[in-house]
């Protein structure tokens, strides 16, 4: 089925971001949006391309990554359904400060740059929401410079652990699964893959939880919080 204004405006409606505002402006940005579906893998923007749009996930998951002059990768965080991105370069006339890479298949709403901040200049709840989304991105942003500085490794793996099963694990029958290979969670946490093996095989041993290939199994909870 083509996806229409009207389907637009629905997912807007229930977008945290755009809930509550004006019908007039709700209308207005389902009208001026546009709508993709990507493939796992897929680069929505490079890290230092010019901000020229704002972006929101209907369903799928997006990485926000960046890499070293020397190819080394670091993941920042993954975004699900609901979430929006893209919003400081929009902002501030300035560069992408990382890169967008769809890490499950999934459907983007884009507003362009130049539409978006038109839309800013008229609309004050808006305007509101937007400063409280960078205010959040200021704190999730305080805390990673915390954890990095303050908590040991193991303690850093268990809460990213605990962090993402909470956001995009699914209950089963002896916990909570959570789809993510020890390379990338390497990766969210900027330490070798022997380090995470390393805290993942002992907690295996102690029933904590179970590795597969692919994907941990969450038992306890309640340890990893406690780690």
């Amino acid at each position: 089925m083509p996806v229409t204004s009207t389907n637009i405006l629905a997912l807007l409606k229930s977008n945290h971001l755009f809930r509550g505002l004006s019908n007039a402006t709700l209308e207005h940005t389902a009208r001026i949006a546009k709508y993709r579906v990507a493939e796992r893998g897929a680069v929505l923007f490079h890290q230092g391309d010019p901000g020229d749009g704002f972006y929101g996930i209907d369903y799928g998951r997006v990485r926000m990554s960046s890499t070293s002059s020397a190819g080394r990768e670091i993941y920042f965080v993954e975004l699900g359904p609901g979430d929006t991105f893209g919003e400081i370069a929009l902002l501030d006339d300035g560069p992408r400060t990382a890169s967008a890479i769809v890490a499950e298949p999934a459907a983007i709403i884009i507003i362009e740059r130049h539409a978006f901040r038109s839309i800013l200049r008229n609309d004050n709840d808006l305007c509101l929401k937007m400063l409280t989304r960078l205010c959040e991105r200021v704190r999730w942003t305080s805390e990673l410079v915390e954890d990095h500085s303050f908590l040991s490794v193991e303690a850093q793996i268990a809460k990213r652990i605990r962090l993402l099963s909470e956001r995009f694990g699914t209950d089963v029958a002896n916990g909570r699964q959570l789809k993510i290979t020890q390379h990338d969670l390497a990766a969210f946490l900027g330490v070798s893959r022997q380090a995470i093996n390393t805290y993942l095989s002992r907690w295996q041993h102690e029933g904590w939880l179970e590795v597969s290939r692919g994907s941990l199994c969450i038992r306890d909870t309640d340890r990893l919080t406690r780690v």
